[in-house]
């Protein structure tokens, strides 16, 4: 099963801190997960959004009513963002899109920074001055993030779709 290999492979990479490797088979498990879980459902980015925010999102976010809290983590529509950014432009630079979900004006500076730190989202003002527009770091901990969605990846599937072949007609080698 293919699901399996690429969890595998997204481990090994971890562990030999191939970390841009491990992060860009980490954001394919979404649209792997989103085609199970909502077969009928037309658009690989809605069923990756739904399914990110289903799964992962809605159990980082704060249950708590503080306003800035909520701006701590990421959702559906920013991961697939990065995953569009990363895999298809090998960049991290953010779109409009990105600014406009997080209700951003145009003259503010957005960054996706990698780390080993927690994923958030942020605020920094240049220079301390905060009369200026903010500039916003939406950090991902890339060891975290990976081993969070490979996780629920792999419990959803061998709870929900045990016996689901979901790629028969990739033959696999062995390259051992």
């Amino acid at each position: 099963m293919i699901l399996k290999h690429l969890i595998n492979e997204i481990k090994n990479n971890l562990e030999n801190k191939n970390y841009l490797s491990a992060l860009a088979l980490t954001l394919t498990l979404p649209d792997i997960c989103g085609k199970i879980s909502y077969p009928n459902l037309k658009g690989s980015g809605r069923r990756y959004k739904r399914w990110y925010n289903e799964y992962i999102y809605k159990y980082d976010k704060p249950k708590v009513g503080l306003d800035d809290l909520e701006s701590l983590t990421i959702n559906g529509e920013i991961v697939y963002e990065l995953r569009n950014l990363l895999l298809h432009e090998g960049s991290l630079d953010a779109t409009e899109d990105v600014q406009k979900e997080l209700g951003l004006k145009n003259s503010q500076s957005l960054k996706f920074v990698l780390s080993n730190s927690i994923t958030s989202y942020s605020k920094a003002w240049s220079d301390g001055d905060k009369t200026k527009d903010p500039d916003i770091y939406i950090r991902i901990s890339v060891v975290d993030f990976c081993k969070k969605i490979c996780a629920v990846a792999e419990n959803l599937y061998y709870e929900n779709y045990p016996d689901k072949d979901i790629y028969n007609d990739i033959v696999l080698f062995d390259f051992e």
